[in-house]
């Protein structure tokens, strides 16, 4: 008999899996978010709370607190594709980063942050927020005029704020003020003697609706015009930029945080007197968060200063206007003291938009060649007046999955390797039904069918289970010299089985210790 140790060797092992089953478990318990599917899930993972639920919603069309929520304004809390961070030594953003910031924790327990860039920063966390450090996307202040041609240069922003005029050189008109596209937002000063200061922007975030309104930006203040002969004008400060975080999580700020206007420039003292230029407005902070919000120093969102003239020029600018600073929590949850009437402004996330939501999962590989779903998964769930359906699909190369089905136990002995799970939340009220944990037991069968040569002129061994199995092997029809190869090899193969068992076992063990399971 001719002996193909590789062709034997491939059936041992599938010998010894369909052999020895071993029971084992799936626990999902929504810690770990690198396993949700966002492309596919238009509900919430939660995993500081540890749950599925619906998503979750801010704001209204009226921007009433305790008014029902907006179900356009679905807040998002990123998929955490930027990690952990956790520094004593500062940290920089760069607010053109697409998308923002997505974290699953956010600490700076020291060192200084620094923000380029002049888009809106964006900050999205799956965990808990901790920042020691300030936070400034205050405008820039606007240069002060001089009794040369060099005008003062228009306040820079950061964060989206507003750019400010520069002021307008000898018998010049001040610079307008700039919108974060570059376009003319307010006009400058006229020229003179005395010329005429700058004035403020009318743009400005109402109640920091930013997400509902793209584009909209604090202005900055226009350049004071410049003098008839030898002095040019102050510039207008930048406004105020815009900073959002939003956190499953609790956030905690103990350093200053700031989005103030820029001051305007201030004119010359020589005469003929200048325009001195225009403050920028106040920018936004807002601060989202499912647990809590902490600041230790109230956030600084007011208007630029406006100067005063030094030589008696024109009148002085009309006011820029204040920013915005909010904070959205649950209901019954304390909010900061700073959000008191005309100083802040609320909205309750714990409101939900009835209606359906998906929960998806990624797909879990359970090791196994052949899977067993020997019960029905126990689900820990609270209803909370609306309903919970979960399907199960299941994959033998984690490409091609079969069809969503309810009852598990189907997908049992169709060699079922990798388990992709969909759960479907529909929500009747304000309240969101929610999962806190689905455990999935199961077993190994092995290949259902084990076909494998023995060498050439000795025919083969198949078995296709049932009657035609091992109790078929070996009868008393077969010849001697058969039976003694076909005892030999039993022995070869009980041998090489113990052998993967052991192996076997230490790949199970790793692979169960790996699981979510808390």
């Amino acid at each position: 008999m001719v002996f193909r140790p590789w062709t034997a060797l491939s059936a041992i092992l599938q010998f010894a899996a369909l052999s020895h089953a071993n029971a084992a478990t799936l626990v999902e318990d929504f810690s770990n978010p690198y396993q949700c599917d966002f492309s596919a899930t238009t509900g919430l993972w939660n995993s500081y709370a540890r749950q599925a639920q619906a998503a979750v919603f801010g704001g209204n069309a009226a921007n009433t607190p305790g008014a029902p929520a907006d179900p356009t304004r679905t807040v998002s809390f990123g998929d955490g594709s930027d990690g952990a961070v956790n520094t004593a030594s500062g940290y920089t953003f760069d607010t053109t980063k697409p998308g923002g910031y997505q974290f699953t924790s956010l600490t700076i327990s020291g060192g200084t942050i620094n923000i380029t860039g002049n888009q809106p920063l964006k900050i999205r966390v799956l965990g808990a927020v901790s920042i020691a450090a300030g936070i400034d996307v205050s405008g820039g202040a606007g240069g002060t005029g001089t009794a040369t041609a060099a005008a003062g240069a228009g306040g820079i922003p950061k964060a989206g704020g507003g750019f400010g005029g520069a002021g307008g050189t000898i018998n010049t008109a001040g610079s307008p003020s700039l919108d974060l596209s570059s376009t003319t937002d307010t006009a400058g000063g006229a020229p003179g003697g005395p010329a005429a200061a700058g004035a403020p922007s009318g743009n400005v975030i109402f109640l920091g609706d930013f997400d509902a309104v793209p584009g909209s930006f604090a202005g900055g203040g226009s350049g004071g015009g410049g003098g008839t002969t030898t002095t040019s004008g102050g510039g207008g400060g930048a406004g105020g930029g815009y900073f959002k975080i939003s956190a499953l999580g609790p956030i905690n700020l103990t350093g200053a945080i700031s989005a103030r206007g820029g001051n305007g420039g201030g004119n010359n003292v020589s005469a003929p007197c200048s325009g001195v230029g225009a403050a920028g407005n106040g920018g936004l902070i807002w601060l989202q968060s499912l647990v809590s919000i902490t600041t230790t120093v109230d956030p600084d969102t007011d208007n630029g200063t406006d100067p005063t003239s030094t030589c008696g020029g024109g009148a002085a600018p009309a006011p820029a206007q204040d920013g915005d600073k909010r904070a959205d929590l649950p209901g019954g949850v304390a909010p900061p003291n700073w959000l008191v009437p005309n100083a802040g402004f609320s909205h309750d996330l714990a409101n939900t938009v009835p209606g359906a939501y998906v929960v998806k999962s990624k797909a879990y590989d359970l090791r196994t060649l052949n899977a067993s779903f020997t019960a029905a998964p126990t689900v820990t769930q609270n209803l909370a007046g609306g309903t919970i359906s979960i399907q199960y699909e299941g994959s033998k190369d984690g490409t091609t999955y079969t069809a969503p089905t309810t009852d598990i136990l189907t997908l049992s002995n169709l060699n079922i390797r990798y388990l992709k799970i969909t759960m479907n939340i529909t929500a009747a009220s304000g309240t969101t039904p929610t999962i806190s944990k689905i455990e999935i037991p199961y077993t190994e069968l092995g290949v259902p069918e084990l076909e494998f040569g023995l060498g050439f002129g000795c025919g083969s061994l198949a078995w296709v289970g049932g009657p035609g199995g091992p109790s078929g092997l070996g009868r008393s029809n077969q010849n001697k010299a058969s039976q003694n190869a076909f005892y030999e090899f039993l022995v070869l193969i009980t041998l090489m089985a113990v052998t993967y068992r052991v192996h076997r076992h230490s790949i199970r063990a790793e692979h169960i210790s790996a699981r979510p399971i808390p």
